[in-house]
């Protein structure tokens, strides 16, 4: 079984749970945090159980998570007392930070303290890491706005300021589909820096050479290339590690 962890309004996982369909993809939300069912913090093997698309699984079944939502935001807890929406919020991301730290299974992003979905950095710690790699960077504006992880409705690229960019897409190590090496490489190496399987990186290329300008998980899973490939991030990782047994 897959896993797409997003927020309600996220059209694209729905996409990805059809597309995903023979693997026995299915979609997270919110909503399963508040279901009965589930059972965690047992010590034995293939006890836990988590509740997914309003159905009870094991924890064992599950052979990858794809992660596309930055925390659990109170704009989706309706059936909340408004009062409590914002402490069940934080309650709510608390627990899944917690629980997919657990999972023996492949996840993407691995989730971190600051977000559920990888690296939750603003932008000028993107700058510093981006730096200290030897990435030269379109200089950082004082109120630049950041690409940082973020809670709304619609995961994925924003449009940027006028100017010649390229995004480049890595997965599980590498860089997904046509990409100049000189970016590839660079955006390879900044995901290995951020621990993070799928990372968008984008470069500003109007002076005529690859000025890093910012990078996020969202990556485009409208685009075939990184929907496979991160279909194969999360299968063959569980398989790999199901050999090593």
């Amino acid at each position: 079984m897959i896993v797409v962890l997003a927020h309600p309004a996220d059209v694209a996982s729905r996409t990805l749970v059809s597309d995903w369909a023979a693997h026995d993809c299915r979609r997270m939300t919110s909503a399963d945090l508040s279901c009965s069912g589930w059972r965690v913090g047992n010590q034995e093997l293939g006890s836990n159980l988590a509740v997914i698309d309003g159905k009870v699984v094991r924890d064992r079944d599950i052979a990858g998570v794809l992660v596309r939502t930055p925390a659990i935001g109170c704009r989706e807890l309706s059936k909340v007392v408004p009062a409590d929406q914002e402490y069940c919020a934080a309650e709510m991301t608390a627990f899944l930070t917690w629980w997919l730290s657990q999972l023996s299974c492949t996840v993407v992003n691995r989730s971190t303290s600051t977000c559920l979905a990888g690296p939750g950095w603003r932008l000028p710690t993107w700058y510093t890491i981006a730096t200290g790699l030897g990435l030269e960077c379109v200089p950082l504006e004082l109120g630049q706005p950041s690409r940082e992880c973020r809670d709304d409705s619609a995961p994925g690229p924003r449009p940027m300021d006028d100017g010649e960019y390229t995004t480049a897409t890595v997965v599980d190590g590498a860089c997904v589909g046509a990409t100049e090496a000189e970016i590839g490489s660079r955006a390879v190496a900044l995901a290995n820096a951020a621990h993070a399987e799928a990372l968008a990186v984008t470069f500003d290329c109007s002076t005529g050479r690859p000025r890093f300008r910012a990078a996020e998980p969202w990556v485009d899973v409208s685009n075939s290339e990184v929907r496979n490939a991160l279909l194969a991030c999360l299968l063959h990782r569980q398989s790999r590690r199901e050999e090593r047994r």
